[in-house]
Parts: structure tokens; C-alpha cells; sequence
């Protein structure tokens, strides 16, 4: 009687933790809908056409290309995250809620939530614990951060003729501004790279 009893208490806040996590991503679900209604609103199919109608088919290929290689980088996040979590997930699965989720979370803004919201639900049908999930998605706003930061450094350092032009800044204050970034970026790169490899 007692370990019935004991089992059941013990299972009613992994319960709750369940149906709050379907709550958040059953309200996140909404709130994409509507964001993504006023994104597709300002866009016109018109203009789309005229645009590519207007470049060059090489240039079209390059942007194809160049975008699918970032799919492809971004969706290993999540193979990462998931191998340091030690947790398997079926690949098609992975890659189909990685580029989900950072399609929609790039479109819609705070990806973080956006993209959370995809992967929690993904992820809870695969199998996974809210905990772990949670776990992932702080993994991959960590490595996105971190990569976003060192992109940030390496175009400082390559453009900064270039950002003269447009960035309302004296020299001084950009040779500055690429420092920091630099001096962060390798700090986060070596704070990073300890927590992968264990």
C-alpha cells in the first residue's frame, strides 16, 4: 500500500512538468502563427519573382549553396548537444527539427523560444525529458552565441574599412570594438570547449 502510494506522489511532478511543457509550446505554437502572419503579410509574391527575375542566376546559386552550408552547421548543434547530453535521437528526426527550428526561429525572431518551442515538441515525442530538452536548448543558444561572436570578430577584422562607411564610429573606436569582440570570443571559445569534451 505505502509503495503505491510513494510511486505515485513520486510521478505526479514529472506530470506536471509534462503538461506545462506542452502548455508552453502549445502558446508558443500560437504566438509563431500570429508573428508569422504579420511577417507574410509585408511579403509579396510580386516582388519575390522580380527579385530573382532580376539576379544573376550564378549569384542565385551561390546564396542556394551558401544557405544550405549554414543549415547544415547549424544542424549540427543539435548532434552535438544531443552527443554531450549522451542521448540518441534518430538523425532524420535531428536534422528535420534542427532546420525546422532555425528556420522558424530566424524568420520570427527570439530563437531561442521560437526554436525552443520546435524542439521541445519534437524532442518530447522522441522520447526525451523536459530537463534534458531544456539542457539542449541552453547548449545550442551557447554555441550559437559563441559562433555569432566569433562571425561578429572575423568580420570586424576583415571589414572594418568597410564598416567605417556605414558605423557612425572614429577608428579608434572600431580597433577597440575588434579587440573585445576578439578577447571575448576566445574567452568563450575556451569556456566552451571544456564543458564539449567531457
Amino acid at each position: 500500500m505505502n509503495t503505491n502510494v510513494t510511486s505515485k506522489e513520486d510521478g505526479t511532478p514529472r506530470d506536471w512538468v509534462r503538461r506545462l511543457t506542452i502548455a508552453a509550446v502549445l502558446a508558443m505554437a500560437v504566438l509563431m502563427f500570429f508573428a508569422l502572419r504579420h511577417q507574410l503579410a509585408m511579403v509579396h509574391y510580386q516582388d519575390i519573382m522580380t527579385g530573382i527575375k532580376t539576379t544573376p542566376l550564378l549569384r542565385l546559386l551561390l546564396a542556394i549553396a551558401v544557405t544550405a552550408a549554414s543549415f547544415c552547421v547549424l544542424m549540427a548543434f543539435d548532434f552535438l548537444s544531443l552527443a554531450y547530453l549522451q542521448h540518441k535521437v534518430p538523425p532524420r528526426q535531428v536534422m528535420a527539427t534542427s532546420f525546422i527550428a532555425f528556420a522558424i526561429g530566424n524568420f520570427v525572431g527570439f530563437g531561442v523560444l521560437t526554436g525552443g518551442a520546435v524542439r521541445a515538441r519534437a524532442y518530447l515525442n522522441a522520447g526525451l525529458e523536459a530537463r534534458t530538452i531544456a539542457r539542449l536548448i541552453s547548449l545550442n543558444g551557447i554555441a550559437y552565441l559563441v559562433t555569432t561572436i566569433a562571425f561578429g570578430s572575423i568580420a570586424l577584422v576583415l571589414n572594418r574599412a568597410a564598416l567605417m562607411e556605414i558605423a557612425p564610429l572614429p577608428p579608434s573606436a572600431l580597433q577597440v570594438a575588434t579587440v573585445v569582440f576578439v578577447i571575448v570570443d576566445t574567452l568563450l571559445v575556451l569556456a566552451f570547449i571544456p564543458a564539449v569534451a567531457r
